[in-house]
């Protein structure tokens, strides 16, 4: 878990960075509805993530942030609202804990309970954790991907040179070096790229989390295709995966008595497979519950301003849920919206499609050049 939690401080980092000049924006317009729904993405991929690899201050923080910040849109509130200097701690707090995480420091508690009782205007249940990291041990460093890629071109510009040389009898000393080379040239790929099952990890232990949360039988199945895949795109891809599936549990699969009564099994299921498809990797997740609300949509649509869209076009729009009510899983409308966003990131794209009464399957595209 401890490799898992550094992908997620980077990930948290990395979008805080990209946020930073809009936040600069939005505490002088938090009213602007497209700033506001980027503060709210980050918060909504902030707190999944921290779900999924146990953060619990991370997600409480979150959580307690995004609950603010439909306060202040549904209230019409101006910057002058304490709700904005309260985000904003919040925010730059869960970007400390995340340095700490990366750094492989522990972090202490700083009043978080108080911060997210600000937020929520009411004293909330406070779960602290302890950061299973030895403060004297720093395991790893980040590199720049372009000096990783540089070192790889120059080992297999070497390596081409020595397999030029054929199959001709060849001095013992040169034989060896072309060898190692080769053997040195698979250990660096193997830095640079990672099998795409390296996503799985820790998604089956995520489902079980909340199949206890939504009191509901689930389960997770992951198809292996040995292919592989740019590590840097891992963090941010399993960040898409949580949201996917929490999208499922929350939207998707229907309680055990409306399964049976379908005539499904009563434990839903929640299927992700990966396949090369003509210039692309395409990441599918499968569910196999209801499909979409759309008579829900239907209504979303009369009062929205999106009312112009397909209804599939509309759900991936912020603000936009079919939850009846907001929960720890559901009801911010950003989920999707978030993996639309992150696929445009590495020029991907999201695809839906539905099958009422049978289930959804949202697939990732991703081009061959980041695999």
């Amino acid at each position: 878990m401890d490799d898992l939690m550094a992908e997620f401080a980077s990930e948290v980092r990395e979008g805080y960075g990209a946020l930073a000049p809009e936040l600069r924006l939005w505490r002088k317009t938090p009213q602007d509805k497209a700033l506001s729904d980027s503060v709210m993405r980050h918060l909504h991929t902030a707190k999944g993530g921290a779900g999924f690899v146990k953060m619990a201050r991370i997600e409480q923080l979150a959580a307690a942030a995004e609950q603010a910040l439909s306060d202040l849109a549904h209230w019409d509130l101006n910057d002058d609202a304490p709700h904005v200097a309260l985000i904003l701690a919040a925010l730059a707090r869960i970007d400390g804990i995340a340095a700490a995480v990366e750094l492989g420091f522990g972090y202490p508690t700083l009043g978080e309970d108080a911060l997210i009782a600000d937020l929520t205007g009411q004293p909330t249940p406070y779960v602290d954790d302890e950061l299973p990291y030895d403060p004297q041990q720093i395991c790893s460093i980040r590199l720049p991907l372009s000096a990783l890629d540089t070192l790889i071109a120059d080992t297999e510009r070497l390596n081409g040179g020595l397999v030029a040389l054929g199959d001709a009898p060849l001095p013992a000393a040169l034989a060896i070096m072309r060898n190692d080379m080769q053997s040195y040239l698979e250990r660096l790929r193997a830095l640079r790229f990672a099998p795409v099952s390296q996503l799985y990890l820790g998604l089956e232990h995520y489902v079980e989390a909340l199949a206890t949360v939504d009191d509901r039988a689930l389960r997770l199945v992951t198809e292996e295709c040995g292919l592989m895949l740019d590590r840097a795109l891992i963090p941010l891809l399993r960040n898409v995966l949580t949201h996917l599936i929490r999208n499922a549990v929350a939207h998707g699969i229907e309680p055990e008595d409306v399964r049976v009564a379908r005539g499904k099994p009563a434990c839903g299921t929640i299927t992700i497979a990966a396949t090369q498809r003509a210039d692309t990797l395409c990441i599918s997740v499968n569910d196999d519950g209801g499909g979409v609300d759309y008579a829900a949509l239907v209504s979303l649509a009369e009062v929205s301003a999106y009312a112009n869209l397909d209804l599939l076009t509309l759900v991936q729009q912020p603000g936009i849920s079919t939850a009846k009510n907001v929960s720890s899983l559901a009801g911010r409308g950003m989920g999707l919206d978030a993996v639309r966003i992150a696929l445009e990131r590495i020029d991907g794209a999201l695809e839906l499609f539905d099958r009422p009464e049978q289930g959804f399957t949202a697939q990732l595209i991703i081009p061959t050049t980041r695999t």
